[in-house]
């Protein structure tokens, strides 16, 4: 976080703005004491007289503060430069706002945004960004080796109308589960991540057909996760896509690589053995970004619950690393 003084805003009665309009005050302002938090650049900035009375940080301006990248550290550093009388309320203010803040965002359902995506700069309407129940929108590439990853791990074809304004997510899997829904076209960037109880989730479409994205329903490739999300080795549930809750079709896999790829390696392993052990290309090369569906109904217990565990392994045409991912997949019986 940074501190500075702030330029001098214009005041109007008792409300406090600057040029251009991005400047909200958490306090009526006056000519010596200010505090001013400037989202847009996501820094907080004070100006401190200590002949009045400071203003203090509320709650609310905290929280934001904190989701928005601030250190804890600085926030009280900058509220310790207040009278010695009035320490005390402070403090108790601001850690009461720490305490709290993992309460707040789940009464409130915010959303959790990945923070490792780095939103595209223009336009920003198209950005990934909070979207209130949801993060949605366009990123910048990142780098990585073959790009490899698990793009969707879903039960059925998606069974959405190119009419339907939104859609259901559905998975089966108790407590709090975490969405990733991206595109599978070639070079697009797109993805939208959620957090949701129960066993469904609203997935809003209007986005994904604005012109600039265009993204087709068959398109569209999700997966639910329920633990160590950001671990090497999430436990996943199929998704299905679907506004009524209809009869669930075979649960697949969707891999994806940036990179051509020269060799590919599967190994499922479940119910205490391994179960296969698979090179899928042989001689073949497989395009980049081109989706590749691995069906999964024939290393299930037919009727039982499954627990299986899947690697995939591979190599691009122009990198000789090896590149592998892995997770937990959990399947209900029917």
């Amino acid at each position: 976080m940074t501190f500075k003084h702030c330029q001098s805003p214009v005041h109007t009665g008792d409300q406090c703005h600057a040029e251009p309009n991005e400047w909200v005050c958490n306090k009526t302002c006056n000519n010596s004491s200010k505090f001013i938090f400037r989202s847009p650049a996501r820094f907080a900035e004070i100006d401190h007289d200590q002949k009045t009375q400071p203003a203090y940080t509320s709650l609310t301006r905290i929280y934001a503060m904190i989701n928005h990248g601030a250190n804890p550290v600085n926030i009280l550093r900058q509220n310790l430069v207040v009278r010695h009388r009035e320490w005390g309320m402070q403090l108790m203010r601001i850690w009461l706002g720490l305490f709290f803040l993992p309460m707040l965002t789940t009464i409130a359902g915010a959303a959790e945004c990945d923070r490792s995506m780095l939103p595209i700069l223009s336009p920003a309407d198209l950005a990934y960004q909070d979207r209130g129940d949801r993060c949605e929108g366009l990123y910048q590439q990142t780098v990585a080796t073959t790009g490899l990853r698990i793009l969707g791990f879903q039960r059925g074809a998606s069974q959405i109308s190119e009419n339907d304004p939104g859609t259901y997510v559905y998975a089966e899997a108790k407590g709090r589960k975490q969405l990733v829904v991206e595109s599978a076209r070639r070079r697009q960037y797109y993805r939208m991540d959620a957090t949701f109880d129960g066993n469904r989730f609203y997935y809003p479409l209007a986005l994904t057909r604005r012109p600039e994205l265009a993204i087709k329903s068959a398109e569209l490739a999700a997966r639910v996760c329920v633990r160590d999300c950001d671990g090497l080795l999430p436990v996943l549930v199929p998704a299905r896509l679907a506004m009524t809750d209809a009869e669930a079709g075979e649960p697949f896999l969707l891999l994806q690589a940036t990179e051509d790829l020269t060799y590919l390696q599967i190994e499922v392993t479940g119910h205490g053995k391994e179960i296969a052990k698979r090179d899928l290309l042989g001689s073949m090369t497989w395009a980049s970004w081109r989706p590749i569906e691995i069906p999964l109904g024939e290393f299930l217990q037919t009727g039982k619950d499954s627990e299986l565990t899947f690697k995939a392994t591979a190599r691009g045409r122009s990198i000789s690393q090896l590149d592998s991912v892995s997770a937990v997949l959990r399947v209900e019986g029917e």
